[in-house]
């Protein structure tokens, strides 16, 4: 019995660490466009693979346009 109160004594609680903020940059999205336009896709990929285009072209537009608003900010 002894033996198992120590061991819960010495028993530290688990704290969970935050996890880090997922995100995409112009870098990453440009990278990701390019390599699916190099890609083949089989017939039952390519309704996938239109959303999934669309859908990184237009977090890629909107990185650009953040990018473009912030270097011309600091250029004034």
């Amino acid at each position: 019995m002894s033996n198992l109160l120590n061991r819960k004594q010495q028993e530290k609680p688990v704290v969970k660490q935050p996890e880090p903020e997922l995100s995409l940059n112009i870098k990453d999205t440009d990278f990701l466009l390019r390599l699916i336009k190099r890609s083949n896709f089989r017939g039952d990929e390519i309704e996938v693979g239109y959303r999934v285009i669309q859908k990184l072209g237009i977090l890629h537009r909107s990185k650009l346009e953040d990018w473009f608003r912030y270097t011309n900010i600091r250029n004034h």
